[in-house]
Formats: C-alpha cells, sequence, structure tokens
C-alpha cells in the first residue's frame, strides 16, 4: 500500500509535493513510510512540503467508513429530504456542514446537522440574490471592502480556519439594519465585492445562487405549519413581537420562512 502510493505520487506529480492530504491516522505509519521509500528513491528532501491531516468524520460516535458499514454516498446526501418541508437537500449544504469545523477537528455528521447548514446556506443565498439585484451584478474593490475581506483571509492563511473564516463573512452578509440596509455602510457594489471575494473562498455558488423558491399563501401551508403561522398573526396584530419571533423561529423549524410584506406574510418552503 505505501509503496503504491509512492509510485502513483511520483508518476504524476513529481518527486516532491507541496501538499499532501490524507486521514490523522495516516500519519504516525503509512506517511512515514511513503516519505522514507521516497526520498529513498529520489534523493530529494523534503518529499512533501506540508501535510495536511484531517480528523475523522463520525456519525453516532463512529467513524464513518466503509469496513464499519456507516459510509454514505453523495447520491444519499442528495436524495435526502428535510422531514418536514420535503425540500431535497443541495449537495452544497454538504459543503457548507464541512466548512463549518477545523479539518483538524471532528466533525459529527446527522442528518439534522444536514439540514440547519441547508437553511444556513439558503440564508446566505437570499441575501447574495438581493445584494446582486441592488448591485446588478456590478462589483468594486475599496479600501472598506479591504478591511473587511483581510480578516477571513488571514483566518484562512492560518491553518485554515474555514469556521471563523465562515462566521466573519455570515456576520458581513447577513447584518441589516430594519430598512434592509447594511448598517457597515458599504453600498450594494461593495457588497457585491464581499460577496464575490468570498465566493472564490467558500465556494458556495453565492454569486450564481440559485433561483428563489416562489411566495406560498397560508392556504398553502401543511397543517402543522399554518397553524404556527396563524398563531404568529395573531401575535403580530397584538403586537406581542416576542411571541411573533419565537414562533417565526418554530416556523423555520417546520421548514419555512416568512417575509412581512405591505401586501401580507409570504412564506418561502427552505
Amino acid at each position: 500500500w505505501s509503496i503504491e502510493c509512492s509510485a502513483m505520487a511520483t508518476a504524476l506529480l513529481g518527486e516532491q509535493i507541496d501538499v499532501h492530504t490524507g486521514g490523522e491516522d495516516l500519519a504516525s505509519v503509512h506517511h512515514n513510510n511513503e516519505i522514507a521509500q521516497s526520498e529513498g528513491a529520489s534523493g530529494k528532501h523534503p518529499y512533501v512540503g506540508t501535510w495536511v491531516h484531517g480528523a475523522f468524520l463520525t456519525m453516532n460516535g463512529e467513524k464513518l467508513s466503509k469496513s464499519a458499514g456507516n459510509s454514505l454516498t453523495l447520491d444519499e446526501i442528495k436524495e435526502h429530504r428535510h422531514p418536514r418541508s420535503g425540500q431535497i437537500t443541495h449537495p452544497l449544504a454538504l459543503r457548507f456542514l464541512f466548512l463549518q469545523a477545523h479539518y483538524r477537528s471532528p466533525l459529527s455528521f446527522s442528518w439534522d446537522a444536514v439540514d440547519a447548514a441547508q437553511m444556513g446556506l439558503k440564508d446566505l443565498w437570499k441575501n447574495a440574490r438581493l445584494y446582486k439585484e441592488r448591485s446588478h451584478g456590478n462589483a468594486i474593490t475599496t479600501e472598506k471592502v479591504t478591511e473587511l475581506v483581510e480578516p477571513i483571509l488571514q483566518a484562512v492563511y492560518d491553518d485554515l480556519r474555514t469556521p471563523h473564516a465562515l462566521a466573519l463573512f455570515f456576520g458581513i452578509l447577513s447584518t441589516k439594519d430594519i430598512t434592509g440596509e447594511s448598517p457597515l455602510k458599504l453600498t450594494p457594489q461593495e457588497m457585491w465585492r464581499v460577496i464575490e471575494l468570498g465566493d472564490s473562498i467558500f465556494g458556495l455558488s453565492l454569486t450564481n445562487p440559485p433561483e428563489e423558491q416562489s411566495a406560498l399563501d397560508l392556504s398553502d401551508l401543511p397543517s402543522e405549519a399554518k397553524t404556527v403561522a396563524e398563531a404568529r398573526e395573531e401575535a403580530r396584530k397584538n403586537r406581542d413581537f416576542a411571541t411573533s419571533d419565537e414562533l417565526r423561529q418554530k416556523l423555520k423549524t417546520l421548514g419555512y420562512t416568512v417575509e412581512d410584506a405591505a401586501e401580507g406574510p409570504r412564506y418561502t418552503q427552505i
């Protein structure tokens, strides 16, 4: 096994490699063997410039692996549906989930985590669509943009700290005041540049987000969601905004978002 890796890497990538990835369980034996073989054969040191060893992806406390009988395929991810809304999972929701954990920290996989990642990703897409429309797809780079993006880049440069980088980016994109404008005082064109740079880092299709689902009426909602929506509307009429916000979140767990428009609430399936 070890000699196969040395042979394939040398044939395809050369006698020295910039970056070599692998699971953390391979660091002590397999990769040391690969180093000894490759450097012994070529006489060149180092064999690898940077080693990147990832922690295990687990499910119910067990490492995900074919030998353990708990492996998953991408097709299974794509066929998974939200348990309440019934909407199919977008493959990028899995990428979004992985970005939320550092590669050297174990990540526990669950369908609930995938569903939550999908909701978070859809929030990003919603904001991206908003700024794409407002900027007409035109971006400008300013000193303010550079100041905001630099900490995101530094987090990535610092051992691929994607959770921190993503949190910084999410904070810029999702922060709005009561008018729906960015309190950071960015123009739509500046915000679109931030989105372009973020998408070049995270690869979440932010510059070309999927089309938003058509708005639904109250009568289109399934019974449980309809009951929550009706209770929320009653709370709003009574100016009980704390309860209204709680019910908005409950509606979201059922697979629906609500936007309060002049003509009445508009519901969208997540």
